[in-house]
């Protein structure tokens, strides 16, 4: 590997270089890259992601060196460098992990079988009478009386003289 195709992604992201056996998590465990050509190892520090250098935890980036071995679980990267190029040896040393899928016999005795079936139609839903009450209709004509009443009126002034008459004015509604 080239420096140039650095950084590398460590964990059980879907996006990681290297994936780190167990349950798919969006975490990356940690980042191998170069820095004026020398590898180091930079752990995330993100929850349940823990990465180990030759079998002491790594918790702070850190230089690599040629024949470090870094380890997360049954994940072993061995690290080789020689001249200008890197080379990286992923094993797994235990492939016994507990997210195999279950075997046949397991999912027989686990229980009824289910049956796939074909499309169904949809029930019917009850549909709706098109037809509306009389009174909303009435109901909304008079709202629109009254409204337009009640846009439309205008004020009326009266001056009377002697101003201690008094008239009276009656109208289309009560006062």
């Amino acid at each position: 590997m080239l420096p140039e195709e650095l950084p590398i992604r460590i964990g059980s992201a879907s996006t990681a270089h290297i994936r780190v056996p167990g349950p798919v998590g969006e975490d990356v465990a940690g980042f191998i890259g170069s820095l004026d050509g020398r590898p180091f190892l930079q752990p995330s520090g993100a929850a349940g992601t823990a990465l180990d250098v030759n079998g002491e935890p790594a918790t702070a980036t850190r230089w690599l060196s040629d024949g470090d071995v870094i380890g997360s679980g049954a994940l072993r990267i061995g690290c080789r460098f020689d001249g200008d190029s890197l080379r990286f040896v992923v094993s797994y040393a235990d492939a016994g992990y507990a997210t195999l899928p279950p075997t046949p016999a397991e999912v027989a005795s686990a229980g009824p079988v289910i049956v796939p079936r074909g499309p169904q139609q949809p029930a019917a839903a009850p549909v709706a009478s098109r037809r509306r009450p009389w009174w909303l209709y009435a109901g909304m004509a008079l709202l629109g009386l009254l409204a337009l009443e009640l846009f439309t009126a205008r004020a009326v002034g009266i001056q009377v003289t002697p101003e201690t008459a008094r008239v009276s004015v009656r109208g289309v509604w009560p006062a």
